[in-house]
């Protein structure tokens, strides 16, 4: 009788190679590696935000405003934004240079990028997918297949990425 031996495919060799020097090298300071250098990220404060926020939206014209309060400045124009209407006090301490992208809060930077049309659609749909997931989490605690423990951890991993974006700037 021929003896059954379980062969390892030869590429399970190379991913276990590539594991292990990842973690060697992931505990070894060698600079030359270092490929990713993050830098330090600054916001202001909520109540500078807030101030920002209200001059972009009440500082032109009539139709200027309605524009900027139902339609916001455009996206990724907070850095534009902050550089137009911050404090002169900032001038004076040691972030007087650095580039803010965004609002100390994520929803003051949707609401004046996109808008109020465009905060309350993102806000909507975060309300629509947690009640859809509610419901569906619910109805799948007694259901005990793969998929919907994969859907029961999909909705609690959105439920926190929600949750998390109103201390976090994401």
């Amino acid at each position: 009788f021929a003896s059954k031996t379980s062969a390892k495919p030869a590429g399970i060799n190379l991913l276990i190679a590539v594991l292990a020097l990842s973690v060697i090298f992931s505990f070894l300071n060698i600079p030359f590696i270092q490929l990713y250098n993050p830098q330090i990220e600054v916001s202001p404060s909520f109540k500078e935000s807030v101030s920002i926020l209200k001059q972009e939206f009440f500082s032109g014209s009539g139709a200027e405003n309605v524009k900027n309060i139902l339609l916001g400045s455009g996206p990724f124009s907070f850095v534009y934004n902050y550089a137009k209407y911050r404090s002169p006090d900032i001038n004076q301490t040691y972030f007087w240079n650095a580039r803010i992208n965004g609002a100390s809060f994520s929803y003051l930077t949707y609401l004046s990028e996109i808008g109020l049309i465009g905060a309350l659609s993102i806000l909507l749909f975060f309300v629509l997918l947690l009640i859809k997931g509610f419901i569906n989490f619910i109805g799948a605690v007694s259901d005990k297949t793969i998929l919907s423990s994969f859907s029961r951890g999909i909705f609690v991993s959105l439920l926190t990425i929600f949750l998390l974006s109103f201390f976090v700037n994401i």
